[in-house]
């Protein structure tokens, strides 16, 4: 259990890392799947604040209410507290 929890978070960290350098190309910053996946990286991380405004910015690039829901549950799940999922 404890090398699968070291796994996820190495595996969570290195992701978040490539995420975050395209991030600084300009001609994705609006792109929504890049705010949710960086959202879900960071929820994984335990960074409940910097997930928190990386749903925002995902919800607030949403074009459908399918996948507002979506984005708004997994938001929920930092609010409760949870890493699993």
């Amino acid at each position: 259990m404890r090398g699968r929890l070291i796994a996820v978070v190495l595996v969570a960290a290195a992701a978040l890392a490539i995420v975050d350098g395209l991030a600084g190309d300009p001609s994705i910053a609006g792109y929504r799947f890049l705010h949710s996946t960086r959202a879900e990286l960071l929820r994984r991380l335990g960074r409940a604040h910097d997930a928190l405004a990386a749903y925002d910015r995902a919800l607030a690039l949403s074009p459908n209410e399918a996948e507002a829901a979506f984005l708004r549950a997994r938001r929920q799940l930092v609010i409760a507290g949870s890493t699993a999922g």
